[in-house]
């Protein structure tokens, strides 16, 4: 064995023990995980990581006073996988990883999704509630 095969393998048990924790962490909270990186994926697919989604793609998947009248009944739930900008992508990360995550660890993964679906259909409900009548 030469001191190039001794290092080579040093680096990749040092590697591999740095990787503990995330592996950990994705496998306590896949969901949020799962959510965090779809968000991420999505928004670079589209095109939509610095401004937001475009004007087509917000008609079909965004949620506004017009998205259930048009029986557009999936927007509740697509319009949490895309944000406004930048600024967005990174709060909806920082919140899934510090909040939603710790959450899923807790209650487990089922639960927590039936949660954050609960939460974002109430909270959407909510909100075109508000826009509906004007008020808040």
């Amino acid at each position: 064995m030469t001191m190039a095969d001794t290092a080579g393998r040093r680096t990749a048990g040092a590697t591999v023990t740095r990787l503990r924790p995330v592996a950990r962490f994705v496998r306590a909270a896949p969901f949020c995980v799962a959510l965090t990186a779809a968000l991420w994926v999505l928004g670079a697919v589209t095109g939509s990581l610095l401004t937001g989604p475009g004007p087509k793609l917000r008609a079909v998947v965004g949620l506004g006073a017009q998205s259930l009248a048009q029986d557009r009944w999936w927007a509740p739930i697509t319009s949490t996988l895309w944000s406004s900008g930048l600024p967005g992508y990174l709060s909806v990360t920082v919140l899934l990883l510090a909040v939603c995550a710790p959450m899923e660890r807790r209650v487990g993964t089922a639960r927590a999704v039936a949660l954050y679906v609960g939460c974002q259909v109430a909270g959407a409900a909510l909100t075109l509630g508000t826009i509906r009548t004007g008020t808040w």
